[in-house]
């Protein structure tokens, strides 16, 4: 702990540190801390090197001050700073003698960088030389530890406002217990991938695969975003997140080591692909405004990046002539989103092949070429029988033509990532369907017959997909969340005290929650198995469940007098609308039927419930009566989201952009519609779905900024005064938060998303 927050540390570090402190003013050498720490697996003497410099990092160790930790050239180390034991736990040891670490999944290939791949013996000489002459720099020269966080908030203008609350997250923690529980979920995640139901014997790529399949956990430092293995099973590259930067990394598969290819800047990646010939690495990747994106070649062991291309939105996907790529490029002020076919050697003369309407997200597959090259399988969103209830489908698109047709009938919620087999019998997708709820499956759809297949059923989130030439390795990327409920004055979140614990896979700002009149806090939760409504003491005492009916029971807000509670259920027709419930009678009915309504909020005198509709990707701020005796009325006809009552009722807090391809601002709305009174710039890394917040006098908005990595509420005056931060939290991210009637105390959810590799081999 500093200053009473938890410093993060891997697990092999943490145990390194526990030993060097139980032997404090002792030499531990390096046989020793082998055999203690990693007695259940092989490492070279870099490993111990890689956890010394993690431990100095993480307590504050420099060469002129704060020494902690020093090295005996050719022997090993000593803990040097003053150790008080307490109840004798300093010293204490197991029974057997030996403290026996959780088994360590990651290769030791993950835990060196700055080398050139390939070459660890080199590496590991100079480390060793420079150890022996004493010089403390020689950890630091081939290890570079990244802190464990990073920094989330929504694309603006040119991906639009409000991404689905599915959207990928890129937060990172890891803790103690972190890597066995992830050997767990990986071990989980193998037997799930290859129990499969084999109506097909001679169906080839990963339907048939062995229960008897090894998967190993390339990474486990929770910061992976993207991945992608080479073609000739060689490399893996990936995007990794640290404190809100991201870079571009390559690691062999089986030889130690990796490199830092592209370096942090400021700008954001949507995509990664490896050339055919597995020589070099495409990625698509936005400057810090996020404006157009840009295609971007460089070699997969580093050099000069070269620009291919710019205005891209997608990851881009080759054809089998290994000359021409399909991509898709967003129109906003059409909303439309068009694949597109380029030349390699002249990226600029481009083919529009198919258009369809609304824009491509982020979080959306890219397009998919086929391995005889004759279509190219993209996703698409398309209206169902019922409008309030679109869908995502796989499109096949002919190459010949343009022309399109539904390839595969199965109606999904979502599509993370498509990638064909080599030999074209099918499909690896990461998507999620109505039984999966918010996490994201991997399927195999047969081709051309279209029959999907579950690899994946667990609670565990999967994102990207990506599989050999010769279709006998795959990688995936395994996402947990960990958060927890916190309360805290509003000025010291020093003094902050957890009241609920726990692991959850959805988004906090999708579950919601909100501070009561009488004291205490209703709040969304996936205690019950799925999402649903609970309420509970400030101090977490009395957890009583409210929602029972089927689908997910989430963002909940209750008017003034405690008697009725507005939330949104998606549970009849697989769309989301708002509910009300009479808290004292437990009688609970629908009242919206639109095409689909999300985060409500009541007014002060409970008349009215404000609400964001969302209809064909494009939010707009309505408001309807809570009764249902009068027709809902829209409030603006710009892109409005997050609506939030002011404390008298006269006003409403929202994000708002004028234009589609302007960035968006905090606005104060009439609450009975117009034009806005209020506009402030804000930040671009305001956490737009965790909501706007007023203080009790209605003299500010509250909301939350994730700088670094981290999150704190901000404060923003409606005099036009600067925005000033209130908290002081040093980690982690703040999903979803609400003030106390008083305005005193506030509660917010706090964690973090963990996204780590693994690869699964035949």
């Amino acid at each position: 702990m500093r200053d009473g927050d938890p410093v993060p540390l891997t697990p092999k570090a943490f145990d390194t540190l526990a030993l060097l402190v139980r032997r404090s003013g002792h030499v531990v050498g390096k046989d020793e801390l082998l055999e203690e720490i990693w007695a259940d697996a092989f490492v070279e003497e870099s490993t111990i090197a890689q956890n010394v410099f993690t431990l100095r990092k993480a307590l504050g160790q420099n060469h002129t001050e704060n020494q902690f930790i020093e090295t005996v050239p050719k022997h090993g180390y000593r803990f040097i700073a003053d150790v008080k034991a307490i109840d004798g736990a300093t010293h204490a040891k197991p029974e057997n003698g030996h403290h026996r670490a959780a088994p360590d999944t990651t290769t030791v290939s993950e835990k060196i960088s700055d080398a050139e791949l390939g070459d660890v013996a080199a590496v590991e000489a100079a480390s060793t030389d420079a150890r022996a002459n004493g010089n403390e720099e020689g950890d630091v020269a081939i290890v570079n530890v990244k802190a464990a966080d990073a920094e989330s908030h929504l694309p603006p203008a040119r991906h639009g406002e409000l991404q689905s609350a599915t959207q990928r997250t890129r937060f990172s923690f890891p803790t103690r217990w972190l890597a066995p529980v992830l050997l767990l979920f990986a071990v989980a995640m193998a037997i799930g991938l290859f129990r499969l139901t084999r109506k097909n014997e001679a169906a080839s790529g990963f339907a048939t695969l062995s229960p008897l399949t090894r998967t190993t956990q390339l990474t486990n430092n929770g910061q992976v975003l993207l991945t992608a293995v080479s073609p000739d099973g060689k490399y893996v590259a990936y995007i990794q997140n640290e404190r809100g930067q991201e870079s571009l990394w390559v690691r062999q598969v089986e030889v130690a080591g990796r490199i830092e290819v592209v370096q942090p800047s400021g700008s954001h990646f949507v995509g990664i692909t490896f050339s055919p010939d597995s020589n070099s690495i495409f990625y698509v990747n936005y400057d810090k405004d996020w404006s157009f994106g840009g295609l971007y070649q460089v070699p997969v062991l580093g050099g000069a990046a070269r620009k291919i291309l710019t205005d891209v939105d997608s990851q881009i996907s080759f054809a089998p002539d290994k000359k021409r790529f399909a991509f898709v490029r967003n129109y906003l002020r059409r909303n439309e989103t068009h694949l597109i076919i380029a030349n390699l050697d002249d990226a600029n003369q481009l083919q529009h092949l198919a258009f369809h309407e609304g824009v491509h997200w982020m979080t959306d597959a890219a397009p998919a070429w086929s391995p005889d090259g004759k279509i190219i399988i993209r996703q698409a969103r398309m209206e169902t029988s019922n409008p309030a209830n679109p869908k995502t489908h796989l499109v096949a698109v002919q190459v010949a033509d343009g022309k399109q047709t539904i390839f595969n009938t199965h109606q999904w919620e979502a599509i993370d990532a498509i990638e064909w087999l080599a030999d074209g019998t099918g499909l690896i997708v990461a998507a999620r369907d109505k039984a999966s709820l918010l996490a994201y499956q991997l399927w195999q759809i047969d081709y051309p017959g279209g029959e999907a297949r579950a690899i994946t059923k667990d609670s565990n989130s999967y994102s990207s997909a990506s599989v050999t030439a010769d279709m006998k390795s795959l990688v995936t990327i395994l996402h947990r969340r960990i958060v927890n409920l916190w309360i805290a004055p509003g000025d010291k979140a020093s003094e902050a005290v957890k009241i609920l614990s726990g692991n959850s896979k959805e988004l906090g700002w999708m579950l919601g929650v909100q501070w009561l009149r009488d004291g205490r806090i209703i709040y969304g939760s996936t205690a019950s198995g799925k999402e649903d409504i609970w309420l509970m003491n400030a101090d977490g005492s009395n957890q009583k469940q409210l929602t029972t009916t089927a689908g997910a029971n989430v963002e909940p807000t209750v008017s003034a007098d405690g008697r009725t509670m507005v939330y949104v259920s998606k549970a009849a027709d697989g769309a989301p609308h708002l509910w009300k419930m009479n808290l004292e009678t437990g009688e609970c009915a629908q009242f919206t039927n639109g095409v689909s309504e999300l985060r409500p909020d009541i007014s002060p005198d409970g008349r009215w419930v404000v609400y964001m509709l969302v209809d064909k990707d494009s939010p707009r701020v309505w408001k309807t009566s809570i009764d249902g005796n009068e027709a809902a009325i829209q409030l603006s006809d710009k892109i409005t989201s997050v609506p939030r009552f002011s404390p008298d009722g006269r006003f409403i807090a929202c994000f708002y952009r004028a234009d589609v391809d302007t960035f968006s601002k905090l606005a104060v709305i009439p609450s009975d519609g117009g034009e806005p009174v209020k506009v402030f710039d804000k930040s671009p890394t305001t956490i737009i779905e965790s909501g706007i917040q007023w203080t009790p006098d209605g003299r500010a908005l509250t909301f939350i900024v994730n700088r670094h990595g981290v999150s704190n509420i901000w404060l923003q005056p409606l005099d036009g005064s600067p925005a000033k931060q209130l908290t002081n939290f040093t980690s982690e991210t703040i999903f979803r938060f609400a003030w106390s009637p008083d305005g005193k105390m506030f509660v917010a959810e706090r964690g973090t998303e963990i996204g780590d590799i693994v690869l699964i081999n035949k």
